[in-house]
């Protein structure tokens, strides 16, 4: 078995938190499927820092907070996942990365029409987020 520890970050909109980026993955582990950035945690780095990191890499932008909303324990095959999740509300001005080595493009989606195809991490995620911080909110 492997053990893997890693992060995922919403990025909501600033000035409507029902306004979220995910990414379409280019990777073994949910091929097409949508996703919110996220990794995994490298050697020596904090869970915040590989956070920071993984969406900087990913979409080009630097965010000024994340918030911690969750951890989740997943079994994929023979892996053990631990993930941290963390949402970060963000001005979306359209300027961040449209592909990568590990997405191949970038959209902004409301949260009343999302696809179909997400990522299994990004799913606990987007089911957190409105059950605990949308519904606070709104």
């Amino acid at each position: 078995m492997h053990l893997i520890t890693g992060v995922g970050v919403l990025v909501a909109d600033l000035y409507n938190p029902k306004r979220i980026l995910m990414g379409k993955r280019k990777s073994k582990l949910g091929n097409e499927e949508w996703s919110f950035p996220g990794g995994k945690q490298e050697y020596g780095e904090t869970i915040l820092s590989a956070a920071y990191r993984e969406v900087k890499e990913e979409t080009g932008l630097c965010l000024d907070k994340l918030q911690f909303l969750f951890t989740s324990y997943d079994m994929v095959n023979d892996t053990s996942y631990t993930t941290h999740h963390f949402l970060s509300k963000h001005k979306f001005d359209g300027l961040f990365c449209k592909e990568n080595r590990e997405f191949s493009k970038w959209e902004i989606f409301d949260m009343d029409c999302l696809p179909n195809n997400m990522f299994l991490f990004s799913k606990e995620t987007i089911n957190y987020y409105r059950t605990y911080i949308l519904k606070e909110n709104f």
